[in-house]
């Protein structure tokens, strides 16, 4: 499926990093492309990453680029368990090692290139859109040959059956080639064709808009309406034999024919997101996916589809670890997300509000404070089990709140709102200054001292604010025209702070720092390549005394107090936080659910790393499944507790006990080995709390 158009520079070709996790990251980029290997690894491209699974979905790696590549991956193709490609708007990407490593080819085009298709090892094929072309290999990608399709429309997708014969389509056309793109047949049916699936020379098929699906039985001479039954538009076609196959579409739509098409039947699953591709490795066992990283898949020919998909989406607003191990993030929708080891597992916590948490800051690992929109602060005892509302006074946006003991604190936010308590947050003292004043951080030192980092809308200065009398007194620390303060971060005697410009004539981010109090300030950082929007949103100086920052979308890391910056690009990706829970392990949060950590006190590139938080207890069918004698059991728990997995035959006797244990909230995998079992039927039962549920497995010897 073939939907966007995006513009984005190539700053670097590097191989890419993998990360493991339970469930895809990220959150929110659509799924395009699907694409299986011989042993039933299947790979999903799209918007940034490129997924992989080696056992059906039920753990994942992200192979991504992260050098700067803001890629948009249209489509993606095995042709052994090793070896295949990725194509995107102008890039082909080929990997000899099963996606850990990739090595950008030459595509000849400046187009967005999309159904990529190998016959064999050493040909293939892959359709451009607007230039209507496609390119052609005869040695594995190392050259691709440019050949025009006399098409007046976009092209959108194509397939070939054999190193000459294939066939291509967009708006209203659709062409036929015998000679590798030498010449063209041209047939005009008045549809837009998103996708094809031949099964040979003769027998094909064409899908597109109004839920149209068009078969020929003899190469393209004739082609014949078929019965869809559904007015969606149809995205994605697969067919597993000229008998057996499905389609998919917009609002969860996915269709599935035994008799070549004569008849569609509507299979149901739980999704009405846009679904843009469908793949299946044996006539039981395939996925569906889409919109918003939407995943589904079936192991049943599509009789039940399961949603495996990450359940939590929200931005990720701020991180707070209070030691290695205990850490908080503030999220929107006043979520906030909890993890006691080290962040192998989230517990989300109720909160009594539905607004933006902005900022959360804790004492120990029981006395918390967040804050955030429509002056929210919630409060915390008993390190969030239970969170309760305190009253602000105020109904402005609160940035950022901090602590220097259990009893003083301060927040601050929109409109020059600085507020203090002395009692924990039962009251708030309203100490506000200019109401042009946006104030982004505050940071605490004592009782009585406190830096504000922010700027003045009225006079385009910059505010950087101190007090030692407990608030009653600030002074004025730095001012420099048409700069923003968003960052700050205090440790032993140094003070850092940056941002960027305010106004539209200014294309700079800063960092600045002094070691005396504010009565110098040194220019560390200035990029005067960034666009207007983009500032240093967040700062810290780390344990081991090193300085990372933020941007919209880079990470600035120095070791040497400012002189020398290396930057990493997370390019399609917004990020909002930096903290470090100790000397080695740094956290990075953003939009749509992300998530970085770093192992290395900052020093190496920060990983992707991905947060589970199952909505509900669920029990998924075993894969393989039929099996033989191994198979996998996948269950999720909705919160921490005791967990029992076991198995029956088909009479009800109980065979074995796989789980019986308490299980913290997230998503677990147990192995079953029935060697000394017969072949037959076997059922599997989880127990947790008040959930239960069983299914059925088939083991064939």
């Amino acid at each position: 499926m073939k939907y966007f158009l995006i513009s984005f520079v190539l700053l670097q070709t590097c191989l890419y990093p993998q990360w493991n996790q339970e469930y895809p990251y990220p959150s929110g980029k659509n799924i395009l492309s699907i694409s299986n290997s011989p042993r039933g690894d299947f790979y999903f491209a799209g918007f940034v990453n490129v997924l992989k699974t080696t056992d059906y979905g039920q753990s994942w790696n992200v192979q991504k680029e992260i050098a700067g590549i803001n890629d948009l991956w249209f489509s993606t193709f095995f042709i052994d368990d090793l070896t295949g490609w990725i194509s995107g708007i102008s890039l082909i990407y080929k990997t000899t090692d099963g996606g850990n490593s990739w090595i950008e080819q030459n595509s000849n085009t400046t187009d967005q290139i999309n159904d990529i298709q190998f016959i064999n090892s050493q040909t293939g094929f892959a359709v451009t859109g607007q230039e209507k072309r496609i390119l052609i290999t005869t040695n594995g990608g190392e050259l691709w040959i440019v050949k025009s399709v006399p098409s007046t429309n976009f092209l959108e997708c194509g397939f070939f059956v054999n190193e000459t014969t294939g066939w291509v389509s967009g708006q209203n056309e659709i062409f036929k080639t015998t000679d590798k793109g030498n010449t063209w047949l041209k047939t005009n049916i008045v549809s837009l064709f998103k996708s094809a699936y031949f099964i040979d020379e003769n027998v094909g098929w064409f899908v597109g808009e109004n839920g149209r699906i068009i078969k020929t039985s003899d190469g393209g001479t004739n082609w014949l309406d078929q019965a869809s039954n559904t007015s969606a538009f149809l995205t994605s076609i697969f067919m597993m034999n000229e008998n057996i196959g499905w389609a998919a579409g917009f609002e969860g739509t996915i269709l599935k024919t035994v008799d070549g098409g004569q008849n569609w039947d509507t299979q149901s699953n739980t999704t009405t997101k846009n679904l843009y591709v469908i793949n299946f490795i044996d006539q039981y066992n395939g996925f569906a996916a889409g919109e918003e990283g939407i995943i589904l898949k079936t192991t049943d020919g599509g009789e039940n589809w399961i949603e495996i998909s990450k359940t939590l989406s929200a931005d990720l607003n701020k991180t707070f670890f209070i030691n290695s191990q205990s850490g908080w993030i503030a999220c929107d929708e006043g979520k906030v997300l909890m993890t006691t080891d080290a962040g192998e597992n989230w517990v989300l916590q109720n909160t009594p509000t539905s607004n933006s948490l902005r900022d959360i800051y804790f004492i120990n690992s029981d006395l918390g404070w967040a804050a955030g929109t429509a002056g929210s602060i919630l409060h915390t005892t008993n390190g969030g089990t239970n969170w309760f509302s305190q009253n602000s006074g105020i109904t402005s946006i609160i940035n950022s709140i901090h602590f220097a003991d259990s009893l003083t604190g301060f927040s601050v936010g929109v409109g020059g709102r600085i507020l203090k308590t002395t009692d924990g947050g039962i009251n708030w003292n309203n100490i506000s200054i200019s109401n042009s004043a946006y104030l982004s951080k505050i940071a605490c030192v004592t009782e009585a001292e406190a830096w504000i980092a922010g700027f003045d809308n009225s006079e385009y200065k910059s505010l950087l604010l101190r007090t030692t009398d407990g608030g009653t007194s600030w002074g004025h620390l730095l001012s420099v025209d048409s700069l923003a303060l968003y960052g700050l971060s205090i440790k032993d005697f140094s003070v850092i702070t940056g941002g960027g410009k305010l106004t539209t004539n200014g294309t700079d981010m800063r960092i600045y720092r002094t070691d005396n109090n504010g009565a110098f300030w040194n220019l560390i950082y200035s990029d005067l390549n960034t666009n207007v929007y983009n500032y240093i949103w967040d700062m810290k100086i780390s344990p081991m005394n090193n300085i990372s920052a933020i941007s919209k979308n880079k990470y600035l890391f120095s070791s040497d107090n400012g002189i020398n910056w290396q930057v990493q690009s997370f390019a399609g990706e917004e990020i909002s936080s930096i903290n470090f829970s100790d000397n080695s392990v740094g956290w990075i949060s953003g939009k749509n659910s992300l998530l970085l950590k770093n192992i290395n006190g900052g020093v190496t590139r920060f990983n992707f790393y991905e947060i589970d938080i199952p909505a509900d207890y669920s029990l998924s069918q075993n894969y393989p499944n039929p099996f033989n004698p191994v198979t996998k059991i996948n269950y999720s728990l909705a919160h921490s507790g005791k967990a029992i997995v076991k198995i029956y035959d088909i009479l009800g006797r109980e065979i074995r006990t796989l789980v019986n244990e308490e299980k913290p909230a997230g998503t677990h995998t147990v192995e079953f080995n029935a060697t000394e079992l017969a072949s037959g039927v076997y059922i599997y039962q989880l127990r947790a709390g008040e959930y239960l549920n069983s299914k059925k497995m088939l083991l064939v010897k």
